[in-house]
């Protein structure tokens, strides 16, 4: 121990004795912190200046003339919102040629041309539908500059979705404001309840004139007046056929209602399907959007189950109700996978398996089936129209045959028993039409239906372009994206210290003024003083990160420590692999440095880096100790810090492994080389 400490001491003084030297070691000190700060500075804000970013926009489009007489050009209102940003310096351009030329030129970053036919686009729905929506044409410089490239398609991208939010609100305003007028002139609920109250009084009709016969055949008097000139009147079945008629039109909507409710849950699939899929590339915030699918499609499962709880009398109907039933716990057991916090992607894939069967499920046996039980309804109203025409009928045919039957009471008896009979099967058939129509009146879907087309269509159209409002919540907040770089950044100038260290100075110390020294006692004589050379590195740079950059750190303690414990690591990991293996050692170093500069995860997620480096990164120091100052910057989680602390000290045990007995048997080897670089007088 005596022996190290002599030479860290002769050291020490060798360095105090010559201002030179003493100059060097403060540069040494101050040099990776230098590296550090420029880069952190430069990642604070990075696109604070994008400002002068030059995009060119412009347009031929002639605007169009609505049909209330107004003019309209939405590019032109486009490109003047732009002309207003100062977010990219935006250049409205005379011509698409000038702004097409200005790109090739270099004299813009890129250039937006949104279609002639713009406005017509965004104003007339059917225009929409044939052309595939708004068009725009964007042109790049891919030449100019990589990041430019970047921050132009960004804006661009932006761009995008704003006019998208306006195209849609225009479009969905219109066709709502269509729908508002066609929920006013006709409610379709109210008039299925009208349906219900008519058939009723017809029914209730027909059964009084049943009875009436009923009470003729019972009473002998009675009898005898009729077959001597009596009558039956049968009054209002002209009016009845006509309000069946209006009913029956009423009816045709319901059963396109039923076809859109199909429709819908369809979509909802379709849309679970979708982000499915991206949660099965990786995306986890795709899985938040096939949770809401699926709980989407289960509402409209739901909503069609209780419209068919009203008609349960219709054949099929406890045949959908199966099949709604299936569907509806094949959702949930969608939604109990994804919901899990834990959920792998096998678990996704079989959902995603899964999906083909229950989409079919609802495009084909469902949909179907509600189709034929809406059509049922419909079909009903229709069945009784051949009936009233034959009321009309026995109306001109019945009386004549009570005549001519006048003054034989028998034959008069075996007709009106007849007529009893007919009478009291149509009474019956108008009681189950007044109450399936009853049924459709107080049908959540109508219900629905009518509230959705009721209300503000400039407000309807907007929240139809942008159905979906996202509220962000941080955990873990940064500041800026430079105190989100300063752990990556840090980490890499204490090792960048570390290889200053070895290439300045003299690994090994001088035997002649320590004959006795062991070559144990030289390698942590000379380590002691790259230990504080390289402790002073870890804090500059810490006390430059928090005080000169003002970057985010919630405890400044825990930082200084994981630098310290990472400088120690790094700086015994370098000089070991110096002693040991020489000028082949400080290549070494450089090599470790740059593959983990790669794929350290320190600025890219390591999901993201080719996949040799997901294999052997966590056979680095590196992403322990960023992780570690991750902690100490962000907040910390349960004992994770101590743990990356932990790890990260295990390659200091490596290195004196390396620096210690590893070293021994290159010995040789190591002066035999060094010899011969000097022998080449260049290295």
């Amino acid at each position: 121990m005596r022996q190290i400490l002599n030479i860290f001491i002769n050291d020490l003084r060798a360095v105090g004795r010559q201002f030179f030297a003493i100059v060097i070691m403060l540069a040494i000190c101050i040099l990776p912190a230098l590296y550090a700060w420029f880069n952190i500075y430069a990642n604070t804000d990075p696109y604070g200046s994008t400002k002068n970013i030059a995009i060119a926009v412009a347009s031929d489009d002639p605007g169009v003339t609505l049909d209330d007489g107004s003019y309209v050009n939405m590019a032109q209102e486009v490109m003047d919102d732009l002309a207003a940003k100062t977010t990219i310096h935006w250049i409205v351009t005379d011509s698409v040629q000038e702004a097409i030329d200005g790109v090739y030129a270099g004299d813009t970053y890129a250039a937006v041309i949104l279609s002639e036919d713009f406005t017509a686009r965004m104003t007339d729905l059917s225009t929409a539908v044939s052309s595939g929506g708004a068009g725009m044409t964007y042109y790049e410089n891919g030449k100019k500059n990589a990041v430019a490239s970047k921050i132009t398609q960004t804006a661009v991208t932006s761009l995008q979705q704003d006019v998208r939010a306006k195209y849609l609100g225009n479009l969905f305003s219109q066709l709502y404001s269509d729908t508002t007028e066609l929920t006013g002139s006709a409610n379709i609920a109210q008039a299925a309840g009208q349906v219900s109250q008519h058939i009723a009084a017809l029914g209730a009709k027909l059964r009084t004139y049943s009875n009436v016969i009923g009470n003729i055949l019972g009473d002998s008097v009675a009898l005898d007046q009729l077959t001597q000139g009596g009558g039956l009147t049968f009054e209002g079945a002209d009016t009845w056929q006509q309000q069946i008629e209006n009913s029956t039109a009423l009816l045709s909507q319901v059963q396109e209602q039923s076809g859109q409710a199909a429709s819908a849950l369809t979509g909802s699939l379709e849309d679970l399907e979708g982000a499915l899929q991206q949660a099965a590339k990786g995306d986890q915030a795709a899985l938040t959007d096939a949770a809401q699918a699926a709980k989407d499609a289960q509402t409209k499962v739901q909503n069609i189950r209780s419209v068919l709880a009203h008609l349960s009398r219709l054949d099929g109907v406890s045949q959908t109700l199966t099949l709604l039933d299936t569907a509806e716990l094949h959702l949930q057991q969608i939604r109990t996978v994804i919901e899990d916090k834990a959920v792998t992607n096998e678990q996704i894939q079989t959902c995603l398996e899964a999906m083909p069967s229950l989409e079919k499920l609802a495009a084909g046996e469902i949909r179907a089936d509600l189709e034929q039980i809406a059509g049922g309804v419909k079909n009903a109203a229709t069945d009784v129209q051949p009936l009233l025409k034959a009321m009309e009928t026995m109306k001109q045919d019945i009386v004549p045959a009570i005549d001519a039957v006048q003054g034989s009471k028998d034959d008069a008896v075996a007709a009106l028993g007849c007529l009893q009979v007919v009478l009291g099967g149509l009474a019956d058939r108008m009681d189950e039409l007044s109450k399936l129509a009853a049924a459709c009146s107080s049908s959540d879907l109508l219900h629905q239906l009518d509230t959705a087309l009721s209300g503000d269509a400039s407000r309807f159209g907007a929240f139809l372009a942008s159905p979906v409002e996202v509220e962000s919540e941080t955990v873990y907040p940064v500041k800026n994206y430079g105190t989100a770089m300063t752990p990556f950044y840090s980490v890499l100038a204490i090792w960048v210290g570390g290889v200053i260290l070895v290439a300045l100075i003299q690994v090994h110390p001088d035997r002649r003024k320590f004959p006795m020294a062991t070559d144990n006692q030289c390698y942590f004589g000379r380590l002691l003083l790259f230990l504080l050379i390289g402790q002073l590195q870890a804090a500059v740079i810490v006390l430059g990160d928090i005080y000169l950059l003002k970057c985010q750190c919630l405890h400044p303690g825990m930082l200084f420590l994981a630098a310290g414990l990472a400088s120690f690591t790094f700086v015994t990991l370098i000089y070991s692999l110096t002693v040991s293996f020489g000028d082949i050692g400080k290549a070494i170093v450089v090599v470790v440095m740059v593959v983990q500069i790669a794929g350290s995860s320190g600025s890219y997620p390591i999901e993201i880096l080719p996949e040799i480096f997901e294999k052997i990164y966590r056979f680095f120091p590196f992403p322990y100790a960023i992780n570690a100052m991750r902690e100490a910057i962000c907040g910390t989680y349960e004992m994770d810090y101590a743990v990356y602390l932990l790890e990260l000290l295990i390659f200091a045990v490596l290195a004196f492994c390396i620096g210690l007995l590893v070293r021994k048997p290159f010995i040789g080897t190591n002066h035999f080389v060094s010899e011969k670089l000097e022998e080449t007088e260049l290295m």
